[in-house]
């Protein structure tokens, strides 16, 4: 007679041995599930401020901004080199690309100088050649920085109702010139939402003006948004988020404040900037005031507190 004990040892132990790989296998398959359940900042949203809050550009300075933790910037034009010269600001942007380099910070993005004379919603065929002539000088000043997100307004303000569809399309019809230039450059042009009357003022309305005009991105500023909730804005919008500015307001108007100082809940804004898997840099646009006396230097521990709140 066979030894049936040994029979069903071995038998058991093939089923044993069997369960185990199955247990490997499921645990190795639902192990990415258990990664994407928690919460972590992306590693890509590394700390960036617009350079608003610089007291100046010298090497020195940007040391002293690198040694605060910030690793990116935004470059604003200063309205002396706006009024300047084209030499004199081609000068600087290859002094400031090879002094930020030296820092350690990356230039991220550049900002469009804005007004009347820069309004690529303007309606008068005449005029608007000049006005895209001088963007595409600024765009061509990110080249030399090795920029690749560039920032522009699609208007000035204020805009009345009679005139806003016409200002909308000559906006669109701007942003398709400029699109193929960035496009022709390896650059991305970013359309800012803005708040009151200016066009881009909901998510509805900038995907409007971008619709059919896929090149180009939208940059998300949280404290202009008065007619829906910054996250609100950042689900609609979606994918076409390829840079932020962030600051807090009371949703009375855009006031610039470092966040916790207004009415936005962080928690909802990150986690809707998470869902919608951006990957830029967290750019700061705080600015600075007689009763907001902020420096960069109180960046690095804003952003650590947004995230712990977040995480936690």
């Amino acid at each position: 007679m066979p030894d049936t004990s040994i029979g069903r040892v071995t038998r058991l132990g093939r089923l044993a041995l069997k369960c185990l790989v199955l247990i490997t296998v499921f645990a190795a398959a639902f192990q990415p599930c258990l990664a994407q359940g928690k919460k972590r900042i992306p590693e890509s949203w590394k700390l960036g401020t617009a350079s608003g809050l610089f007291p100046d550009f010298t090497p020195g300075t940007l040391r002293e901004v690198k040694k605060s933790g910030i690793e990116h910037m935004e470059l604003n034009w200063k309205a002396e080199l706006v009024n300047g010269t084209p030499a004199d600001r081609l000068t600087f942007a290859k002094n400031l690309y090879r002094d930020a380099t030296k820092a350690g910070i990356l230039i991220w993005s550049t900002h469009i100088p804005y007004g009347k004379k820069l309004d690529i919603s303007e309606t008068d065929p005449e005029k608007r050649p000049a006005i895209l002539r001088d963007v595409k000088e600024y765009i061509d000043l990110a080249m030399e920085m090795k920029v690749r997100q560039i920032v522009i307004h699609p208007s000035t303000e204020p805009i009345a109702d009679s005139v806003r569809a016409s200002r909308i399309q000559a906006c669109r019809e701007s942003l398709k010139e400029l699109a193929a230039y960035c496009r022709s450059k390896g650059a991305s042009l970013n359309l800012e939402c803005l708040p009151r009357t200016c066009l881009a003022n909901t998510s509805k309305e900038i995907l409007q003006i971008l619709d059919g005009i896929d090149e180009v991105g939208i940059c998300f500023d949280s404290n202009h948004l008065l007619k829906e909730t910054p996250e609100d804005f950042v689900k609609a919008v979606n994918k076409r988020i390829r840079t932020v500015h962030i600051s807090d307001y009371d949703n009375v108007n855009e006031r610039h404040w470092l966040p916790g100082k207004g009415i936005i809940d962080w928690n909802k804004v990150i986690s809707a900037l998470v869902e919608v898997g951006y990957k830029g840099s967290f750019m700061y646009e705080a600015v600075k005031k007689a009763d907001n006396d902020y420096s960069f230097k109180d960046l690095k521990p804003n952003y650590e507190s947004l995230k712990k709140a977040w995480i936690n």
